[in-house]
């Protein structure tokens, strides 16, 4: 083993790719913001570092190929795929194709989609040549030659690369069989596994008065009926995606799942037989993504016009996190940038958004999907927030070092404390059930704000704040492996 040098260039990198260039140097890609390191073995340190000024902004170096004269670097999440002359590190052009994107592909030739990223091009073996492909023709590109194209038909690919065009491996694991030009499967194969034991993670309630969650790593939905007791694991709700759901809401008698990575959206019908493959999926159905500015979809809601809005974290390379929408039916979609990543997203009245991250509460325009007021929580905040919709103004009920509060909400930027109570615990998660909030953190317990008398139901919580549920008779939460129920005193 052997530690390789520091980097120079002070901030908090990660290597995100490698490969070894034809002289005997290795290039490293970089994250924390894009760069290429050129390390050298024989000297025992860096002897060069590229990157393009358009990528040293944000993002990183995900993917490397190196050719005899041409070092290929794709960068995320800009979708850019660009060349470097190895004997010069001189950056040659990006190349003339669409911008690489989760959804949809430029190329038929995805491959390598661990982490919901999918590289849409080959090296050419021996070559300095790339090729992609839009399911009628190969266009290939190199710096030193320019693009020409050319039928599907006429593309014989080297063996080598033939046999890596043949064969895929799913994040759920199994093998998918291609045919020679890689644009169809003609086999699939699924072998064994061994048994996992898997962290649940979000839970929310469904149409069906059912709690769904998922698993920590893991696109399986499992249902839990109160009525019969059963637990039911249904099957992978996005067949070959990699990641967990994070937040749950409903739309139209349909789960809506949002779930990392690239805020995917699947929407499910408790009433229909499930029907969701690899190769179809039906019911649950993938919709889109939020995008790479709400990476981590920590909340989602609908609002009046039926369109599904998610808030949470940017993805890797890409500091803050933002606000997104989807419309399922139209396929639409719009997205805004924030520095903050909100944990909070509840519609107020139409038109009218209500967001909050850990320093500020924002008022959002959902027509305009701009920012329409904003004012910092009056004492800091904890990260745990609910809305209480209806009477004269709507309210919201946030925790502080100070405690619990209640406030109204008369107007845009404007936020009343109406009421503080004592916390009785550390509490990371709200939830409102009409009459009563439900604290969750190291413990669980709920308040009558109209008698400032909580009742502790608990004292184990929740494991992460997204996994909490509370229903008329009981509170649902998870710890590792486990779905825990508290029953909730009956008043």
């Amino acid at each position: 083993m052997q530690l390789l040098p520091a980097i120079r260039e002070n901030g908090s990198w990660y290597v995100s790719s490698v490969v070894p260039l034809p002289d005997g140097r290795i290039a490293f890609g970089l994250g924390y913001v894009a760069r290429v390191l050129i390390y050298d073995p024989q000297l025992g340190r860096d002897v060069a570092e590229w990157a393009p000024d358009s990528w040293r902004q944000d993002g990183f170096v995900i993917t490397m190929q190196a050719g005899p004269t041409v070092l290929y670097a794709s960068h995320f999440p800009s979708g850019r795929r660009g060349a470097f002359d190895i004997a010069t590190g001189k950056f040659l052009g990006d190349a003339p194709w669409p911008a690489s994107g989760a959804l949809p592909p430029w190329s038929a030739w995805t491959h390598s989609s661990g982490y919901g990223n999918s590289f849409d091009f080959y090296l050419l073996p021996g070559t300095d040549t790339i090729a992609a492909c839009d399911g009628r023709r190969v266009h290939l590109w190199s710096p030193r030659e320019g693009a020409r194209a050319l039928p599907l038909a006429d593309f014989h690919p080297a063996p080598d690369l033939a046999l890596a065009m043949r064969y895929a491996v799913t994040t759920d694991l199994r093998v998918l069989e291609y045919d020679e030009h890689r644009t169809r499967v003609v086999r699939q194969r699924e072998f064994p596994q061994p048994p996992a034991e898997r962290g649940l993670f979000g839970l929310g309630p469904g149409p069906d008065g059912c709690i769904y969650g998922g698993a920590f790593q893991s696109t399986h939905l499992f249902r839990y009926d109160p009525k019969t007791g059963q637990l039911r694991d249904l099957g992978d709700h996005n067949p070959g995606w990699s990641g967990e759901t994070y937040s749950f809401c409903v739309r139209r008698g349909e789960l809506v799942c949002a779930s990392y990575v690239n805020g995917a959206v699947v929407l499910y019908d408790p009433a229909k037989p499930w029907n969701c493959t690899y190769e179809h999926q039906g019911n649950p159905r993938f919709v889109g993504c939020l995008g790479q500015f709400t990476y981590r979809p920590f909340a989602c809601t609908t609002d009046s016009a039926r369109r599904i809005w998610g808030a949470g974290e940017a993805g890797w390379g890409v500091t803050g996190g933002g606000v997104s929408w989807i419309d399922p039916d139209t396929g639409k979609t719009g997205t805004a940038r924030l520095t903050g990543a909100p944990y909070l997203i509840a519609e107020l009245q139409p038109g009218t958004l209500l967001m909050a991250d850990e320093t500020t509460v924002r008022w959002w325009d959902s027509v305009a999907n701009t920012e329409r007021a904003a004012c910092p929580w009056p004492h800091g905040s904890t990260p745990a927030a609910v809305v209480l919709p209806g009477g004269a103004a709507p309210r919201i009920a946030f925790c502080d070092a100070q405690g619990l509060h209640l406030a109204r909400l008369p107007a845009p930027g404007k936020l009343e404390i109406e009421q503080s109570f004592p916390l009785p615990i550390d509490t990371t998660r709200l939830l409102w059930d009409g009459r009563r909030l439900l604290a969750g953190g190291r413990g669980i317990a709920e308040l009558d704000p109209a008698t400032g008398q909580w009742t502790k139901l608990c004292d184990t919580g929740p494991a992460q704040p997204s996994a909490l549920v509370a229903t008329t008779g009981a509170v649902y939460f998870t710890r590792g492996p486990q779905l825990l129920t508290v029953p909730r005193p009956q008043k």
